[in-house]
Formats: structure tokens, C-alpha cells, sequence
């Protein structure tokens, strides 16, 4: 066995093999499984794998991406970190059986009952060649809800509106799914859909170039609920999962960025003549015929301080009255008020 001391970053559908109880190579197994057991201790940092297609062992610790610890894994809430803490249960005999079937790479002394239940779906996804319908019956996690009894989402009721209808109070998802599949299906709705949708899309269009200010403030307040949803997503999924998890989470926070980025320069644009943003320039101009030659450029930093104040007292103060923004920057910021 040749052992190598240099560090790995992880492909995406990457396997090691594992150093099995009989001192061969066992696996192999999927890297965001081989990070879990070493996330709970079943393997330790100088425990050696070997990546699937090389030769070389190394340690664990000369692979960054296995000893990091995601933040799925970290919930406290989560079912894996419940390894850490929970009364230990005895090992049955049933589910030592099943884990010897099923390329189990660790001594059994290290698991208990729950443990070989949670270990077991995991081998299951790596073998399932070796699942038979004993090991199936006994891993088949619980059944989800049932979420077509769940209140139909915003989605739907725009997709609803866009056909023509008055969604009823008390629709369910699964009503509303059923109703749009059909709806889909017949050309003379999908016509109306169209028009109508074409028309919503014209008016709010119409409304955001009146009210950019408004608007953008919308699309960052979009762009967060993105990242907590995401964030939810990501501590729910699955070993396989978790990887795609992370991407759509990363894209989230870099939306996030751009949409905070393109509110302040939209707030830049009204104190500059010529600086307004090619977006918005009716509305930048506008404000800067009324408010904003009256200042000297703010930084980023008075923006957002401005911005989050008036945040806090008011859900539509950008809709209703933009000219807070000055008036607060004037009583917070008086050095930037021009000398005539």
C-alpha cells in the first residue's frame, strides 16, 4: 500500500475506498458519506482512503474537503449531529446482520442501533445492488406529508389569476396543481393566459420604472428569502445532495449581492446629473431635479446605513415618500448638504 502526503479537492461524483475491518479495501464510497463518518468519529484524521482510479493512500486530514463540516451537518437539529449527543442503543441483531451484507467498512463495536439505521440508507445508496427487499423494508424512511394538502403556494394563484380565475380561499396545493395541469392542456386557456400575463407583466413593468426605488428594494427582499429557503433546503437534504445544495445556496448570496449592489447605485445615480443609472434614468433624473443636487455624493456606506434606518421604520417609505432618503441624510449626514 503506497501513502501519499499532499492535499485533494474533491470532483464532484467522487468515491474513496475505505480500509475495511479485514485490513482490505472496502467501497467504494461516496466522499460526502466518507465526510459524514468522519464528521461523527467513525473515521479519525489519520485514518487512510484512496480515491477511486488512484493508486495513493492518505490520511483523511490531506483532504480538505472531507473535514469540513457543512453546515447541514453542524444543525444541532439534524439527524446526523443527533449521533453525537444521543443515548447510545444496543446494536440488533436484525441490523448487524444487514450491515455485514451490505459492505459495512466499520467494526461493529463502533455502532449502535440507530447509528446501523442511518449508516444503512447511506450503504444502500453507495450498493444497491445489495439491497434486497428485507434490507429495503427496513431503511425506507418515513413518509413525507402528504403537500398536496399544503395551501397553494403564490406561484400558482399568479398562475390562476394569469387563466382568468378567482383563487378560492382555502385551495390546496394539490387542488391547484390539478386545476393548472388541465388548464395548460386546453389551447383557448392558454391563449388567455398569455394575454393576460403579457398584460401583468407590461403594468408591472410600467410600475417599476415609476417606483425603481420601490422595486429594487423588492428584489433584494426576494433575494434573502432565496438564501433562507435555500439554507433550509440544504439542511434537509440528502449525503448526495448536498453538494448541488451548496451551489444553489452560493448563487443565492451572490444574487443577493447583486441586487443590494444595484439599489445603491440606483440611490448613487440621483446625485449625480449625468450618473444616473441606464435602468432608471427618468426616475434618477427626476430625483436629482428635486433632491440630490442639493448634496455631495454619499459613500456606500451612508447609503446603507440611510437605507437600512428607513427600512426599519417602513415596509413602502420608497413607494410612498423617496424623499426620506435625502431627509435622513440631511438630519444624519450634514456635511454632505452643498454650501451655496
Amino acid at each position: 500500500m503506497r501513502i501519499e502526503l499532499r492535499s485533494f479537492l474533491m470532483k464532484r461524483g467522487s468515491k474513496f475506498f475505505l480500509v475495511g475491518t479485514d485490513d482490505q479495501a472496502a467501497g467504494p464510497f461516496a466522499w460526502t458519506h466518507v465526510r459524514e463518518w468522519f464528521a461523527i468519529g467513525l473515521l479519525g484524521s489519520k485514518s487512510l482512503v484512496c480515491i477511486q482510479g488512484g493508486e495513493a493512500w492518505t490520511e483523511v486530514s490531506h483532504h480538505p474537503d472531507l473535514c469540513t463540516l457543512t453546515k447541514s451537518l453542524a444543525d444541532p437539529a439534524s439527524d446526523l449531529s443527533a449521533f453525537l449527543s444521543r443515548k447510545r442503543t444496543v446494536l440488533s441483531p436484525r441490523r448487524r446482520e444487514m450491515l455485514q451484507r451490505i459492505c459495512n467498512p466499520f467494526p461493529l463495536e463502533l455502532i449502535d442501533d440507530e447509528l446501523a439505521l442511518w449508516l444503512l440508507r447511506a450503504l444502500a445508496k453507495d450498493f444497491p445492488g445489495k439491497v434486497d427487499q428485507d434490507i429495503a423494508a427496513e431503511i425506507q424512511p418515513p413518509t413525507p406529508p402528504d403537500w398536496r394538502s399544503d395551501p397553494a403556494s403564490d406561484a400558482q394563484k399568479l398562475w390562476l389569476t394569469d387563466f382568468g380565475l378567482s383563487p378560492a380561499p382555502k385551495l390546496t396545493k394539490g387542488e391547484a396543481s390539478d386545476l393548472i395541469t388541465r388548464l395548460r392542456n386546453d389551447p383557448d386557456a392558454l391563449a388567455i393566459s398569455d394575454a393576460n400575463r403579457k398584460e401583468r407583466e407590461e403594468r408591472e413593468e410600467q410600475q417599476r420604472q415609476a417606483f425603481p426605488s420601490y422595486y429594487l428594494r423588492q428584489d433584494v427582499i426576494e433575494a434573502e428569502k432565496a438564501i433562507r429557503e435555500a439554507e433550509q433546503n440544504l439542511a434537509e437534504a440528502d449525503a448526495e445532495d448536498i453538494e448541488n445544495g451548496e451551489l444553489i445556496l452560493n448563487e443565492a448570496k451572490e444574487e443577493l449581492k447583486s441586487a443590494w449592489s444595484a439599489r445603491q447605485e440606483f440611490w448613487r445615480g440621483t446625485f449625480d446629473k449625468f450618473g444616473a443609472t441606464e435602468d432608471y434614468f427618468e426616475a434618477t433624473e427626476s430625483l436629482y431635479a428635486q433632491f440630490g443636487h442639493y448634496f455631495k455624493e454619499p459613500s456606500r456606506k451612508q447609503i446603507s446605513e440611510i437605507l437600512d434606518a428607513l427600512d426599519a421604520a417602513s415596509s413602502d417609505w420608497d413607494l410612498h415618500e423617496p424623499h426620506a432618503f435625502y431627509a435622513t441624510m440631511k438630519s444624519n449626514f450634514p456635511n454632505t448638504v452643498r454650501r451655496r
